[in-house]
């Protein structure tokens, strides 16, 4: 075929010079891994296939992507599978769906191969009525099927251990991260290049990369703290200056991850800001605080010294009998929390733009304070405190009247605005890293990756 008197061949398809290894079979193999020029690694293989006693040869070949997005063609069309061609035709679009590989190196290939043996004169036709595939319990299409999965086997190994040390490369490009990983121990270096491996296998942009790339070296650093503490026992009291040096390596990992955690949660607040200035539905927004209930309070967190249990109350009486009317039933306690003093918290949220009376809104948490109540009885834990946060968007039209906070204040609940728990928790934030520029070594590494700033001295201590 032929396209303005120019001839249409294999390299017209443009996934060759994508790929970034290459396993090729039969005789002709070379010519295959010739159409890759920027494929890292090329392996060969003869092709034989036994069948019956018979020795028949196969060609063609297998390469895996060295990004999983370019599996797919211009036109969104997946280029995941391994084609069987018999005779220069299509027999088998995909056989890859026969070995149910659910191996993360699997989403990354495609291949051809050509197995003529399938179709030779004086034998039973191998194709099904469909001419899509082949009859599979033929002895020739069983022998070609076990042919294929040994050589994936193999092709999973070789890519596993390609990519991992990739893995090392890929990080150490970053030169922050390549002078802190000179500096590692043996041991530490071993664990630090299984991380950059397993990560270098995931299917993620090189953005996303970097950014677990950083969680591996906090990892890396974690460990090794931790492993410290064995150092502990070998120091005698009268070196203090051995104590201080651990004791300051241990502040220095907490302060990092806290850093961290401070600079995800400013990224939560702005998230939260948008979706309450768009007026998102009320279970949305109920949702994000209950998966980030520190917005109502800073002690609402799994860093206290207790871990936080949230649940509903129907997760937490569930085997408990407390014969509450329907009406109560159908009343939803949106968050409970229970803190480590016994105290029991009910979130009620309204979308932001909703404005109501103080009695409606006693009203609803007067049937919610009941049901709880009812469920602590039976739990015998009636002496607990409840209480109730009104999430709101305004105060009740009647706020400014004194007897409807005395009513609020009676139910021990209190409105939190939008506006002023965001604003809060910004502020809190955000003075925090404000205050904290000039964090410790390990804090100052990680910035310096994710600005890839050039490393200084100052950036990586030698230990």
């Amino acid at each position: 075929m032929k396209v303005n008197d120019e001839e249409i061949t294999v390299l017209d398809r443009d996934y060759f010079s994508k790929l970034q290894y290459i396993w090729t079979f039969g005789p002709n193999g070379k010519q295959y891994a010739e159409l890759a020029p920027k494929a890292e690694h090329k392996h060969t293989n003869d092709g034989a296939v036994s069948c019956d006693g018979k020795k028949h040869h196969v060609s063609g070949w297998v390469g895996t992507f060295g990004v999983a997005g370019d599996a797919k063609s211009e036109d969104g069309e997946s280029l995941n599978n391994i084609s069987i061609v018999v005779r220069g035709k299509l027999a088998q679009e995909d056989i890859l769906d026969e070995f149910g590989d659910a191996g993360i190196y699997a989403s990354y290939l495609i291949g051809e191969i050509d197995a003529d043996f399938l179709d030779t004169d004086g034998e039973d036709d191998i194709a099904t009525s469909s001419r899509q595939r082949m009859i599979e319990d033929d002895a020739r299409y069983a022998a070609l099927k076990d042919y294929i999965g040994t050589r994936l086997d193999e092709i999973r190994a070789d890519w596993t251990d390609y990519r991992t040390a990739a893995g090392e490369t890929k990080a150490r490009e970053n030169p922050n991260i390549d002078q802190w990983f000179q500096q590692l121990s043996k041991d530490s270096k071993s664990t630090a290049k299984g991380l950059f491996g397993k990560i270098n296998q995931l299917k993620v942009d090189d953005k996303d990369k970097k950014t677990l790339f950083m969680h591996a070296v906090i990892a890396v650093e974690t460990m090794q703290y931790k492993g410290r503490l064995d150092e502990l026992d070998s120091i005698s009291m009268e070196n203090v200056g051995a104590l201080q040096a651990i004791f300051n390596d241990f502040d220095d990992v907490e302060a990092t991850l806290y850093h961290q955690i401070t600079s995800e949660r400013i990224k939560v607040i702005q998230v939260l800001q948008k979706k309450v200035s768009s007026n998102a539905k009320e279970k949305l927004i109920q949702q994000y605080l209950f998966d980030h209930l520190w917005l109502l309070d800073p002690m609402w967190e799994r860093a206290t010294e207790t871990p936080v249990m949230e649940q509903t109350v129907d997760k937490e009486f569930k085997k408990i009998d407390v014969k509450l009317t329907p009406e109560e039933k159908k009343g939803r306690l949106d968050i409970k929390y229970k803190n480590t003093a016994g105290a029991h918290v009910i979130v009620e949220l309204k979308r932001p733009d909703v404005k109501l009376k103080t009695l409606h809104l006693v009203q609803q948490i007067e049937k919610y304070r009941t049901a709880l109540q009812k469920c602590l009885g039976s739990a015998q834990k009636e002496q607990e405190t409840i209480e109730i946060v009104c999430i709101l968007g305004h105060y009740p039209t009647d706020y400014q009247d004194r007897a409807s906070q005395d009513t609020l204040r009676a139910y021990n609940a209190r409105i939190v605005l939008y506006n002023s728990l965001l604003d809060q928790a910004y502020k809190s934030y955000r003075s925090y890293l404000d205050k904290n520029k000039h964090t410790g070594r390990l804090t100052s590494l990680l910035q310096s990756i994710s600005n890839n700033d050039k490393p200084t001295k100052k950036t990586i201590k030698k230990k």
